[in-house]
């Protein structure tokens, strides 16, 4: 009886796994949060570079790819695995853009810091495979919670170090927060007793096409200025072409890389759309604000701050996560996720519909960033809750990794469409040195294109069928993939 005590998998307690699910969450912020910080910085030191977007849409487009791959992976070989994995890559990528010498080698540190996007569809697979079925809605709240506030505490210590040392050194703090979370993951998170054998009937050469034609796009999207949009569309639509394909032929296969079908069902396919319009609005908040509170005020459109201060302005409102998560967790424990989700849509549209019509007033920005994170928060944890509703246990962490593909995807796509509006009007003055900034007007339509994402957002989000009572996917018991 002591032996086969002591042959049984060790069960891990509630604590650990939470402990857990939040420092891999923080590490899955913490790479983007570094760069937006670094913007300005990076502008400076490589004399405002045209590939200076790079940095972010590599990061994205990483994180896209690997949120598809780990997500379907982590499902098949174990979340433990295949989240060490991404955590070396991770931190191995903010290790070479810390070092890097030129902007080349800063922009393939940072693509593969992007591996980082796929912690999160792991960290929520990980959450209903170990905790009971009626704790995962607030597991996934407290998720989003720890991801917002450690971006928020991402940007203080980022931007001291930014003041402080050197733009690239600010890297070195998601390297050392990389370390400490692989040592809890090892120590905490049970191996999992899942084989290779799960991946031999998967087709990976057409399988992984997926990766290219979206790089292919990005790129079109991204050198829209230097070809123009016919030069872009050559490139564009045989990308598109190629991804309907793919799609296609994943649907033949009897064991998809990527289960496409997964995606078709009514309730998941709104959810991934609302995605989408929250990586094209609402989550930008982060380099909008970076740019805006450090811009010089001799534009008379910024405010000035250092990367410090800034950092700190940002930690204050996205607190806020701390509360507004978990309670949308709550409410789609009880009411359902679309209600959670409506209620974070509405209080982003109130808040950018304030930045649009006053950006000036330091505490009027504040006020409406404050509740613009109110409703990111509520809405990015009732999206991942609306597909964990109507997704079986078994494929958690590939359905919740393809919403976070449509994220990077948007938000890629989003910070391309940003730097053109804010390049469209800028202002300079050889005695304050040869940067470029962004005039006030050119903020004025940024923020009307983040509050029309917005507004579509809730009109997706209205579509969601109501849900008056759980679903049989929400209580079943959410047992780890055998």
């Amino acid at each position: 009886m002591n032996e086969s005590a002591s042959l049984a998998p060790r069960t891990p307690s509630p604590g650990a796994i939470y402990l857990v699910l939040i420092l891999v969450q923080a590490v899955s912020a913490s790479g983007l949060t570094t760069i937006y910080t670094t913007l300005p910085s990076l502008y400076r030191e490589y004399a405002g570079a045209s590939g200076i977007g790079w940095a972010v849409t590599s990061y994205l487009l990483f994180s896209a790819s690997g949120s598809a791959l780990c997500g379907r992976l982590g499902d098949l070989l174990g979340r433990r695995r295949v989240m060490l994995t991404a955590l070396v890559i991770a931190g191995s990528g903010a290790v070479l853009s810390a070092l890097a010498p030129t902007l080349a080698g800063l922009i393939v540190g940072c693509a593969l810091q992007g591996l980082a996007g796929s912690l999160t569809p792991l960290d929520i697979g990980l959450a209903r495979e170990t905790l009971p079925a009626r704790h995962v809605p607030l597991a996934v709240g407290i998720i989003g919670a720890a991801g917002i506030v450690g971006a928020g505490v991402t940007y203080v210590f980022a931007g001291w170090v930014t003041d402080h040392f050197a733009s690239h050194g600010a890297f070195l703090m998601k390297t050392a927060l990389a370390a400490v979370t692989i040592v809890a993951v090892r120590r905490l998170v049970p191996a999992s007793e899942r084989g290779f054998s799960a991946v031999e009937r998967i087709d990976f050469k057409r399988g992984i096409l997926f990766a290219p034609a979206i790089a292919g796009v990005l790129i079109g999207i991204d050198r829209v200025r230097a070809w123009g949009w016919p030069g872009s569309a050559g490139l564009i639509f045989p990308c598109l072409i190629v991804l309907a394909i793919w799609a296609r032929h994943q649907l033949r296969q009897a064991v998809p890389l990527i289960n496409v079908q997964l995606l078709l069902g009514r309730q998941v396919l709104l959810a991934n759309c609302a995605m989408v319009c929250v990586g094209m609005g609402c989550i930008q908040v982060g380099q909008m604000l970076s740019l805006l509170l450090q811009e010089p005020q001799w534009t008379h459109a910024g405010f000035g701050l250092t990367a410090t201060a800034a950092g700190w302005a940002f930690l204050g409102q996205t607190s806020i996560s701390a509360i507004a998560s978990p309670l949308s967790g709550r409410i789609a424990s009880r009411y359902g996720a679309r209600r959670a989700a409506l209620c974070g849509a509405a209080a982003a549209i109130g808040a950018w519909s304030i930045l649009l019509y006053e950006h000036t007033s330091f505490p009027v920005v504040l006020a409406a960033a404050f509740v613009n994170m109110i409703g990111l928060s509520f809405v990015f944890s009732a999206i991942y809750n609306l597909i964990v509703e109507a997704t079986p246990a078994a494929s958690t962490s590939e359905a919740t990794g393809m919403a976070s593909v449509f994220l990077a995807i948007s938000m890629a796509i989003a910070s391309q469409i940003l730097f053109v509006i804010l390049a469209s009007t800028t202002i300079s003055d050889p005695q304050h040195g040869a940067g470029a900034f962004p005039t006030r007007e050119a903020y004025t339509s940024s923020f009307s294109y983040i509050l029309a994402m917005c507004v579509i957002c809730f009109c997706v989000l209205m579509a969601v069928p109501r849900r008056n009572r759980p679903s049989p996917l929400q209580k079943a018991v959410s047992d780890p993939v055998a």
